[in-house]
């Protein structure tokens, strides 16, 4: 940039005989000012962009449960002139986003969940905990690829860009908030970072009303997983057999593996032994009843830790019910209510890559004393005569005439008849005290 002008040079008749020009360079003038442009628009947009957040903020306190918090926050983002369109989803199990909230986009929520391929950078904003833009939204999927209205409001307008923000409480990502813009400057390097504190605040926010749920019920996380790795014993064995496998019950042992008892339906018993067998993640089998009446059997399996129930142990999961027929496999396990769902089952995956979240929902416990008794329990009963009571429990040795010997279920515990009867009678008095309400003192 330039300033120039002239002026005219005169004799002494004061006839114009020469012209006089100036040049003078003011480019670092003009840089100058239009840099200061530049900072006060951003000032202007940062200001614009935090009277929005404070609303945001004003709506967190208002809410009382994570469903009114993520619609809130929205509805507060597109009511503004920053952003056309927000949504909200869920990471299930690290391989699907679920939309449970939107605003100015049809997220389909309640419908079926995206594959993370399909939004590689929500995925990715979920794995690391940081804010992630898209600079072209027609790279989302068919109904999350939304341009700007146009000024009659239809869609169709300018292309969009969006930021993708995960909303974390320490070190847990509660969702991704996802939100639309179609301004040329939009997501600087100064926005992502108040956005990035946004997503903090309203992790914070769904944290409180989370546990403020948890102290007012008790609740579980129910988990249902469908199954079809091979490498799991009883998928394998339920499409080889063509049998139906469904679990009556489990119990740990001290050694790290699990007694699971199955009734079989579909295939003779000496078939699923001979199986057992060959199998490595089984390190015994045993026929516990035959109903000859019938083609079920009761089968008793000792399981290593390799396997899957073992795998959700460590995460808190009691598997609750599971069935596998055909080679595939239904499992449903309880979760304590603050457990991380998406670490968990990708400890599964890791194990068994076949397999898939279906469901996820919270359920309160079918009777409100069963927690208190089952503290109680845990505090009275030492391991070993809890799983001596479960597994001649599950083993049938409590049933008339009985479908297991108390020998039976020692060489199964690997203890002696004699310890398993004293760990038994010992379990059965302080259980029988604990029902009675009578205070155990040895």
């Amino acid at each position: 940039w330039v300033n120039s002008f002239a002026f005219p040079l005169r004799d002494d008749d004061g006839e114009v005989y020469r012209f006089v020009g100036v040049i003078d360079d003011i480019t670092e003038v003009k840089e100058q000012q239009l840099e200061l442009g530049r900072h006060r628009d951003e000032l202007e947009r940062l200001n614009q962009i935090n009277t929005v957040i404070r609303r945001v903020n004003q709506g967190l306190v208002q809410e009382k449960t994570r469903e009114e918090i993520e619609s809130q926050v929205c509805e507060t983002l597109t009511n503004s002139k920053l952003y056309h369109a927000a949504w909200i989803g869920e990471a299930e199990g690290g391989r699907h986003i679920e939309p449970k909230a939107g605003a100015g986009i049809d997220v389909d929520v309640g419908e079926e969940s995206l594959t993370v391929e399909e939004v590689a950078s929500v995925a990715t904003a979920v794995e690391t905990g940081d804010v992630q833009i898209i600079q072209d939204v027609s790279e989302l999927p068919e109904g999350l690829a939304v341009d700007a209205p146009t000024e009659s409001g239809a869609p169709g307008g300018s292309q969009s860009f969006a930021a993708v923000i995960p909303l974390v409480y320490e070190e847990t990502v509660y969702d991704v908030l996802v939100a639309y813009s179609a301004r040329a400057n939009a997501f600087g390097t100064r926005e992502q970072a108040v956005l990035f504190e946004l997503g903090k605040t309203i992790g914070l926010a769904i944290n409180a009303v989370e546990r403020k749920r948890a102290l007012l019920t008790d609740e579980v996380l129910e988990l249902e997983l469908d199954v079809h790795d091979r490498d799991l014993f009883f998928v394998r064995a339920s499409s080889d057999t063509g049998a139906t496998f469904e679990m009556e019950g489990i119990t740990s042992q001290s050694d790290g593996s699990y007694l699971q008892y199955f009734t079989v339906r579909g295939t003779e018993p000496e078939r699923v032994l001979e199986l057992a067998e060959e199998a490595s993640a089984i390190e015994h089998a045993r026929l516990v009843t035959d109903h000859e009446d019938s083609d079920a059997c009761l089968v008793e399996f000792v399981v290593a830790n390799s396997s899957l129930a073992p795998t959700l142990a460590e995460y808190g999961a009691t598997v609750r019910t599971a069935t596998f027929e055909d080679g595939e496999g239904t499992v449903v396990a309880d979760l304590p209510r603050r457990a991380d769902v998406r670490t968990t089952v990708e400890a599964v995956q890791s194990t068994f890559p076949d397999s898939t979240l279906v469901s996820k929902s919270r359920r309160e416990r079918s009777v409100p004393t069963d927690r208190d008794f089952q503290v109680t329990l845990d505090e009275t009963l030492t391991e070993r005569q809890r799983t001596t009571l479960e597994a001649a429990y599950y083993a049938g040795f409590f049933d008339w005439p009985r479908d297991s010997s108390g020998e039976e279920v020692s060489e199964t515990l690997d203890i002696a008849p004699a310890t398993f009867h004293q760990h038994l009678r010992t379990g059965e008095r302080k259980l029988v005290k604990t029902l009675v309400g009578e205070e155990e003192i040895a």
